[in-house]
């Protein structure tokens, strides 16, 4: 839940509780910290902590970054200082620190939460899992709730398998690449999923129905993909309403729905 979010403060976390003594009518402060983090508290944990806010390290400014790559940028990647990044557009210098890129998500003390690459420089002849390797990801999933690699011809391959394992994901974008492939069933395992965009891809196959578990889904948007055989129309029709919801599957054989209203009068 965002409200026990405890990303601004490194992940410290406590609870203050203000008390009232009914006998005497003075009030009180105490404070309850688990067991294992009291433990990292004792052993320098808050000192550190303190350094943190002294610093202001956790603030917007150093924990996201918008623009270019450096060898700065990379070092603050690899050592989880940045938890936001956005690069967009052919000066971004994504081709030039690929491969650096790479090694910084992996890194076991990387702590990005939301990646958004759009039309960057992305390397000729790079294809996505070369960037999204089974070990960044695995460093990503307990944290990732957005990832966006898009406006690309030159991504290119397929989803990584290693995607589903983000669990926490609430956005996930590829539009206008050259990915290819099935969307898979393993789409069913992004229960906190609100938006999808695969529009203007070469992901081919049937349109997975485990679509139907992302009760937190009211964006979607698939069109000109190359998706075979019927939509799953009875089972999108089982989503819960949302007053915001856009879906877009024109260019599907059975398409052109933009809304579940629709959906739901001819097929629920």
């Amino acid at each position: 839940m965002e409200e026990f979010d405890a990303s601004e403060t490194g992940g410290y976390r406590d609870v203050l509780v203000n008390v009232l003594s009914a006998r005497t009518a003075q009030f009180a402060e105490v404070q309850v910290t688990l067991r294992v983090l009291l433990g990292v508290k004792h052993s320098g944990g808050h000192a550190a902590y303190q350094l943190t806010r002294i610093l202001d390290l956790n603030s917007k400014e150093h924990m996201e970054h918008k623009g270019e790559l450096s060898a700065d940028v990379l070092t603050r990647i690899e050592f989880g200082m940045i938890r936001k990044l956005e690069l967009r557009g052919k000066g971004s210098r994504l081709g030039e620190h690929f491969d650096r890129l790479r090694a910084a998500l992996e890194a076991p003390s990387c702590l990005v939460a939301s990646l958004w690459i759009s039309g960057a420089d992305w390397p000729v002849g790079r294809p996505l899992a070369d960037l999204l390797t089974p070990r960044a990801l695995a460093q990503l999933a307990p944290r990732l709730t957005a990832l966006a690699c898009c406006g690309d011809e030159n991504i290119t391959g397929s989803i990584p398998a290693g995607v589903w394992g983000c669990t926490r994901l609430r956005y996930l974008a590829c539009h206008y690449t050259a990915l290819e492939g099935e969307l898979g069933a393993g789409v069913g395992a992004l229960a906190e999923l609100r938006s999808l965009n695969t529009s203007h891809t070469r992901l081919s196959g049937p349109v997975p129905v485990e679509l139907g578990r992302l009760t937190q889904l009211r964006d979607i948007d698939m069109s000109a993909c190359h998706h075979a055989g019927e939509l799953p129309w009875a089972v999108l029709a089982r989503l819960p309403r949302h007053k915001d919801a856009r879906f877009n599957f024109s260019g599907q054989q059975g398409g052109g729905f933009t809304n579940l209203d629709e959906v739901r009068r001819t097929y629920g």
